[in-house]
């Protein structure tokens, strides 16, 4: 993780905001990624990072904000990370995330590039839980016009 510029997990995640933050993470083939781990490590490229998985977005409430996996991206040195408020759909995120990477692909910077996902997908998937569960949790500008070229 430490040498790219995108960093896309799409892999089942979990949250417990009244638990320790070792209890936040992903879950990996033969592992679990836990937000510790994550803030330990130092993203040398300032990459975007996409968790396309279940309740990426959440983690214990404290006074600075909320300390979670997506919140471990950040101390590791991302420069965004999209993450998810709620427990999502398969094929709508398949459908949206497939719109999320072509504005990117176009040069549009990830705020944006959600945004336009959502409205393609919603268009297919009326109901907001399966379109507005994402959001870009970060302020350090991108370059991924360049990236995914």
């Amino acid at each position: 993780m430490r040498d790219t510029d995108l960093i896309y997990v799409a892999a089942h995640a979990m949250s417990n905001p009244l638990g320790r933050l070792e209890e936040s993470f992903i879950a990996l083939a033969q592992n679990r990624l836990s937000a510790p781990q994550v803030q330990d490590e130092f993203l040398h490229r300032h990459p975007l990072v996409v968790l396309s998985g279940c309740q990426t977005a959440q983690g214990k409430m404290l006074n600075a904000g909320i300390i979670g996996i997506a919140r471990a991206f950040q101390i590791a040195n991302a420069a965004n990370t999209v993450m998810s408020l709620w427990n999502i759909d398969d094929d709508a995120t398949l459908f949206l995330m497939r719109h999320f990477i072509v504005h990117l692909k176009s040069g549009l910077p990830p705020a944006e590039s959600i945004r336009l996902a959502m409205i393609a997908t919603r268009e297919y998937y009326s109901e907001p839980r399966y379109w507005a569960a994402f959001n870009v949790f970060g302020n350090h500008g991108t370059r991924m016009g360049t990236l995914l070229r």
